[in-house]
């Protein structure tokens, strides 16, 4: 399948499909014990780490902290 058509098909812009994979490889992040939560936006290519709890509340109901995230 092509990307138009996976696209046209989760009715989401490329935009967004690339913020909730950057999301998901956050959470993924998040629940190892590896890098504290102002580190993961960084390595997930997200630009301030206000924008990404944000973000991640909006699309987990928790903030990174209460996912399990720790502070650097």
């Amino acid at each position: 399948m092509s990307r138009n058509r996976s696209r046209a098909a989760r009715n989401t812009s490329p935009g967004r499909c690339y913020t909730e994979l950057r999301l998901k490889r956050a959470r993924r992040l998040l629940m190892r014990t590896g890098p504290s939560v102002s580190e993961v936006p960084v390595a997930c290519g997200l630009q301030s780490p206000g924008d990404f709890i944000r973000l991640y509340r909006t699309a987990f109901g928790k903030t990174p902290r209460q996912q399990g995230g720790r502070i650097a």
